[in-house]
């Protein structure tokens, strides 16, 4: 696409390549696609995050800044390298000639609430939710007071909103701006889902981790620490396996399972899988982007059985390799489901464990259309020309 106007971007990231994650998984597809699509466009990324022994990124148009944080002190490092982070982006910004700062992640509302009023005029926040969302306003550690203190202070200066969902876009209506019709009003809200890589390939070099080929094949990611326990709702996901092993416990023989993720909790699930003799259920500590992609080509079923969540990039990419979806109705996850699968109520165990029982029941062909459903839903709504044209038209809304 060639056009006229040139655009200089400047994005912060807090998590970027090439740190293996959700977050900076869809960061960089971000990118990507619009470097990709818009030959009018350069970004310039700023990051905390280390290169370490990996290369710099080599894109055309893409230049990326990593800054080192000054301190490791516990508490100075909470308001001190926020604030360091920030004069920095404040100085890159103005020198730049940028066009727009585009934040992902309401994350670090230190570094927010500490840039200039000249770089907040032009500035666009994606909140990517829970930390941002769900965390920040209903756990009552100090931290996270502190949080809502400066995130409901910063959300007045901001004039630009964007999600990966709309969900949260009322979410921050609600909590941020405590639905007050002026502060609503006087601001502009766009919703810039997450994408995925969409190539139907297998990578030759990945080694497959499925045992079976005759059975259903379904997959979980999830962090198995405290903050896995509270969000992602493994928990509450084991526990339904036991209610099915007790109520139906042949359902549980159609199944091949995968769970990548690991914390602390990991044995306790271990343990749990051991007792009740859960033998389909495989843990993985983690892999790769591309070789987690090459798993759920050949899986079949995504489950999530978050409490709260945003728009997941596993969730996401579940759709694009065309995997019928288990998701509980929440968050970004509410979009995700179309005759592609089914909903469930979070923390409702034996709602997930039904939902599991009826794709056990479900024939081949049935499984073989719903997969069907989950692709042409991904490219109705997530595919990467939808996502940058969504991007491309917020630019013109706030730059012009």
């Amino acid at each position: 696409m060639i056009l006229s106007k040139k655009y200089r971007l400047l994005f912060y990231c807090h998590q970027f390549y090439p740190q293996n994650s959700g977050y900076s998984n869809a960061f960089l597809k971000l990118i990507t696609s619009i470097i990709k699509y818009h030959n009018n466009i350069s970004i310039d990324v700023v990051t905390l995050y280390p290169l370490g022994s990996k290369r710099e990124l080599d894109i055309k148009r893409v230049r990326v800044f990593r800054i080192k944080k000054p301190t490791n002190l516990k508490f100075a490092r909470y308001f001190l390298n926020p604030y360091f982070v920030a004069k920095n982006i404040d100085k890159i910004y103005k020198n730049g000639n940028y066009d727009l700062l585009f934040v992902e992640t309401f994350d670090d509302i230190i570094m927010l609430s500490s840039l200039s009023k000249y770089t907040i005029k032009k500035t666009v926040v994606r909140i990517h939710a829970t930390y941002e969302t769900e965390y920040r306003f209903f756990f009552s550690d100090i931290f996270h007071r502190i949080d809502r203190l400066f995130a409901t202070y910063f959300a007045k200066k901001l004039k630009y909103i964007a999600s990966t969902n709309s969900y949260h876009i009322g979410f921050f209506k609600k909590y941020y701006l405590r639905d007050n019709p002026k502060l609503i009003s006087e601001k502009s809200y766009f919703v810039i889902p997450n994408s995925s890589e969409i190539s139907d390939s297998l990578s030759k070099t990945s080694k497959s981790l499925w045992n079976t080929k005759d059975k259903i094949r379904l997959i979980t990611v999830g962090r198995m620490n405290k903050g896995g326990m509270r969000q992602k709702g493994m928990g509450d996901l084991f526990d339904a396996f036991v209610v099915l092993k007790n109520r139906c416990p042949e359902t549980l023989d159609k199944f091949e399972m995968i769970v990548i993720g690991d914390g602390e909790y990991k044995k306790n699930f271990k343990k749990i899988v051991k007792d009740n003799s859960l033998d389909f259920i495989n843990f993985v500590d983690s892999v790769s982007h591309d070789d987690l992609l090459n798993l759920l080509k050949t899986a079949d079923v995504s489950i999530l059985a978050s409490r709260f969540e945003g728009l997941s990039m596993f969730a996401v990419e579940s759709l694009a390799t065309s995997n019928v979806v288990l998701f509980s109705k929440t968050g970004g996850l509410i979009d995700l489901v179309d005759n592609n699968g089914y909903f469930f109520e979070p923390e409702d165990v034996n709602a997930i464990a039904d939902a599991i029982e009826k794709v056990s029941g479900l024939s081949k062909k049935k499984i073989n259309l719903l997969k069907k459903n989950s692709r042409e839903l991904f490219d109705d709504k997530f595919n990467e020309t939808i996502v940058v044209n969504k991007f491309y038209s917020m630019l013109n809304k706030v730059v012009g």
